[in-house]
């Protein structure tokens, strides 16, 4: 009798051990996906056809019920995904991640009472995921709740991750008055807080001078380019100015302005933009601090000129090192 019941734990310890390591077998392409937000079909058949009860919990903590919920909305199938979520208990509550899904789930079905009351959840429970507040941002939008935005925005103690901030600004773009100071303010927060972000710059811009002009800037910008390229420096720095009027952010015009100026051979007048380009931005490409180091050889500060040039080879913009050589070795 003993030596019964003892194989009979042996095989279901012996079938246990074998559903745990198929689950795993199983959650490392499951894993894969997930990491790289790119969900392929065959993890999904495999995930459908796998017992999500035992082992319930993958290597991440993330329960098996929700990863299988999430392949579900992402082939389209958001009624199953809700099936999912409601008929299983949520073995990691702190997560959130239940709410989170069902969130995405009436989102996507247009359900918005629903996914907000489940965002706001989420949010609530755990609101250092940035997903959980961009999900929340994007129902407080929808509700036009500019107060709101701003004062989850306030609360937030997330704001060192730069998602954070774009989700913010992309929630009340549409809903900024003209006259809104306090988010022209944050605005110029976050690009001196993000130097080099270029979705922070973008849409920072767009807080600040509205997303017409910005998308202007970089026509006038591209025609700059274009009249460079024909050797028209006169029309090229025009352009450039234009780009410049419409959108102050962007150092790459106040740059190509001074270049195009020292093209025009209109050294002084280069001095200005391209000094803007390294004390109010310092992008450190060297292409600023080499137009200065030539502008400033052909005014005849040469010491100047050449340590500007010297700063240019350090930053190892390439032109400097022949520029340096010709008019600073003699």
């Amino acid at each position: 009798m003993i030596r019964i019941l003892i194989l009979i734990l042996s095989l279901g310890s012996i079938y246990a051990n074998y559903k745990v390591f198929r689950s795993y077998q199983v959650q490392v392409g499951i894993t894969q996906d997930f990491n790289t937000l790119s969900f392929k079909q065959e993890n999904y058949i495999k995930l459908q056809n796998l017992d999500i009860n035992f082992p319930n919990l993958t290597g991440t903590s993330f329960p098996l019920y929700a990863m299988l919920a999430k392949y579900q909305l992402q082939f389209g199938d958001t009624y199953g995904a809700l099936k999912t979520l409601n008929e299983n208990n949520d073995v990691n509550p702190h997560l959130k991640l239940k709410e989170s899904l069902k969130a995405e789930a009436y989102y996507s079905i247009g359900i918005r009472d629903s996914s907000y009351y489940f965002s706001k959840i989420a949010y609530e429970n755990l609101p250092k995921n940035s997903r959980h507040f961009q999900q929340y941002i994007a129902e407080l939008t929808y509700l036009k709740d500019l107060d709101q935005i701003k004062k989850t925005f306030k609360e937030s103690k997330a704001k060192k991750n730069s998602e954070y901030w774009i989700n913010f600004f992309a929630g009340v773009i549409k809903l900024k008055s003209q006259d809104d100071k306090e988010l022209d303010s944050l605005a110029i927060e976050a690009l001196n807080k993000f130097p080099g972000n270029e979705k922070i710059k973008t849409i920072s811009a767009y807080i600040l001078f509205g997303q017409e002009n910005v998308k202007k800037s970089y026509v006038s910008f591209d025609l700059g380019i274009s009249e460079f390229n024909k050797a028209d420096y006169e029309k090229a720095f025009d352009y450039f100015k234009k780009a410049i009027e419409l959108n102050t952010v962007d150092y790459s015009f106040y740059e190509n302005a001074g270049m195009t100026l020292i093209k025009a051979k209109k050294y002084s007048e280069s001095l200005f933009y391209l000094r803007k380009v390294i004390e109010d931005f310092n992008p450190k490409t060297g292409k600023a601090e080499y137009g200065l180091g030539v502008a400033l050889n052909f005014l005849e500060d040469k010491k100047k000129g050449c340590e500007y040039l010297q700063k240019a080879m350090e930053l190892n913009f390439k032109p400097a090192f022949m520029d340096f050589k010709i008019n600073c070795f003699n």
